[in-house]
C-alpha cells in the first residue's frame, strides 16, 4: 500500500475502535461531533482534531452545525463540551485554543446575538 492508503485504513480502523466505545452512535461515519438530551440537560459534543486546520479547530461545517443546533435547542441548560481551551491563550503548538483562532469571539457573539440562554463551556 502507499503511504495514503495505509494511513486511511489506520485511519478508518481508529475511528471504528473509538465508535464502539462511544456512548452515542454517530449521525453520519462523515462526522464525529453530535448533541444528545437528558431531561433539561443538552450536550454539544465537539472534535476539535478532525477537522481542524492552520485556522480553525472545529472547521466551518461544525461551526454551523452548533451554532444552528444551539439555536434550535430549548433545554434550559446547553454543555458545549470542548477538548480545547475557550477563554485563554493557550501554550501554543498543537495546543492553539478556540481563543487563539477567533472561534472563540465568534461563537460567543453568536450566542449574544441569538439571545441563547444557558450556555456553559465543559473543557
Amino acid at each position: 500500500l502507499g503511504k495514503k492508503a495505509e494511513g486511511a485504513k489506520i485511519e478508518n480502523y481508529a475511528i471504528g475502535i473509538w465508535e464502539s466505545f462511544s456512548p452515542q452512535s454517530f449521525p453520519s461515519k462523515n462526522r464525529t461531533y453530535w448533541k444528545y438530551q437528558v431531561g433539561d440537560l443538552a450536550f454539544f459534543m465537539t472534535d476539535n482534531r478532525s477537522y481542524r486546520s492552520r485556522i480553525s479547530k472545529l472547521g466551518s461545517d461544525q461551526m454551523k452545525w452548533l451554532k444552528l443546533e444551539l439555536s434550535k435547542s430549548e433545554a434550559p441548560f446547553k454543555f458545549v463540551c470542548l477538548a480545547d481551551q475557550i477563554h485563554r491563550k493557550s501554550s501554543g503548538g498543537e495546543r492553539r485554543s478556540l481563543y487563539e483562532t477567533g472561534e472563540r469571539e465568534e461563537l460567543i457573539e453568536y450566542i449574544y446575538k441569538h439571545r441563547i440562554s444557558g450556555v456553559i463551556f465543559l473543557i
